[in-house]
């Protein structure tokens, strides 16, 4: 005969010992772990409530704040995370001429792959050779850039930031045999912290 580490009752070798502990006191655990977990489970479905009331009535920084302690960014639709984002300044320099920067928050970077039609190619070629610009190469382009730029302030917001400096644009062509080819650009830069300076 053992005794139970936690409630110190005897228990036979037959009664299903695990770690020193009855079956009662385990079972006693797994009940309150549960209780905890469901308490929790309360909370964060209340706290997410709020966030989405906050947001409905406009209180965007509270739902914010939210949405960076869990991670959840759900409770904001496109256009909102689109107005977030308008709102982040960025520049290729280590600093802005109309914001100071308070904190350095983290290195940031986005990546976007673009697939470029083997038709689209063979019309740039041609039009590189006769001193053309191809205007459909440059919109794929503009419009990596584009959404690399949203990817990265996207990151921006999760990680607490609202601004980007340092930004940089690197373009890579990668072969996908003879039918065409694939050009990854990667936008990185450091999200930082940032507040209007003042007479700006």
């Amino acid at each position: 005969m053992a005794n139970c580490i936690t409630c110190n009752e005897k228990i036979s070798i037959f009664s299903g010992v695990v770690n020193g502990e009855c079956t009662q006191c385990i079972r006693e655990k797994e009940q309150q772990g549960q209780r905890e977990l469901n308490k929790i489970n309360f909370q964060n479905q209340e706290s997410r409530r709020k966030a989405v009331v906050d947001l409905e009535s406009g209180n965007t920084q509270d739902a914010l704040v939210y949405s960076r302690k869990t991670g959840d960014f759900s409770i904001f639709n496109a256009n909102q995370i689109q107005s977030l984002c308008s709102k982040i300044p960025v520049t290729t320099g280590p600093s802005f001429a109309a914001y100071e920067v308070l904190a350095e928050v983290d290195v940031i970077s986005a990546e976007v792959v673009l697939g470029m039609n083997l038709f689209k190619d063979l019309f740039a070629g041609i039009r590189d050779v006769v001193g053309g610009r191809s205007k459909a190469v440059q919109s794929e382009l503009r419009a990596a850039k584009e959404a690399a730029m949203r990817e990265l302030k996207i990151e921006a917001l999760r990680i607490s930031g609202n601004g980007i400096i340092g930004i940089d644009l690197d373009y890579h062509q990668m072969s996908a045999g003879t039918s065409g080819g694939m050009i990854m650009l990667v936008a990185s830069g450091t999200a930082v912290v940032v507040k209007a300076k003042p007479n700006h």
